[in-house]
């Protein structure tokens, strides 16, 4: 039989594995857009920059996907197999 505080118990396990990961997605986020800054600063052309934007959208998109799956998957372990695992 569970009690109250080990309920509570394994509540605070997992929201400070969230507050982890969305720390480490934030520092994360930050180094990357730093760098994004010097890359489109390299760019010669139009079409350079064009495609290092195209570049930097997609890691995004899929830094954030990745993110979700993560934290979904706190929630409920069968989202990591799921359609979020796809994209």
């Amino acid at each position: 039989m569970q009690t109250p505080f080990d309920l509570w118990s394994a509540w605070y396990v997992n929201a400070t594995g969230m507050q982890a990961e969305w720390l480490r997605f934030a520092t994360s986020v930050w180094l990357k857009d730093a760098r994004a800054v010097a890359r489109l600063a390299t760019c010669a052309t139009p079409i350079e920059l064009a495609s290092a934007q195209a570049a930097l959208a997609q890691e995004a998109l899929a830094d954030w996907f990745e993110l979700q799956r993560k934290v979904f998957g706190e929630f409920d372990p069968d989202i990591a197999g799921s359609a979020l695992a796809v994209a």
